[in-house]
């Protein structure tokens, strides 16, 4: 969908079956199966990561093998648009 063309052609963008933790760390080694939209963004994980956090809607995301990580579960319907401006901010914000 929608995040390719906010991406750009130089990250790449999928959904794959990954674990997410529960609890926010309260419950450390928990972990729940399910999907994860997963980005890999060619200037660094950790920044992009980041400037997510910065957009106008923040957007909270781990970091796991140098990759962005959005867990599904966590995520609404209606945060599309709010997802997509977020992933727009943190690519116009990215070193050249």
């Amino acid at each position: 969908g929608r995040l390719a063309p906010a991406l750009g052609p130089a990250a790449a963008v999928a959904v794959e079956a990954l674990p997410s933790p529960v609890g926010g760390g309260s419950l450390p080694g928990f972990e729940l199966p399910g999907s994860a939209v997963v980005i890999a963004w060619p200037g660094g994980a950790e920044g992009f990561a980041a400037r997510l956090r910065q957009a106008p809607v923040p957007v909270l995301a781990r970091v796991r093998d140098g990759r962005v990580i959005l867990d599904v579960r966590t995520l609404f319907e209606d945060d599309d648009d709010a997802i997509e401006a977020a992933v727009r901010h943190a690519r116009a914000g990215a070193p050249v």
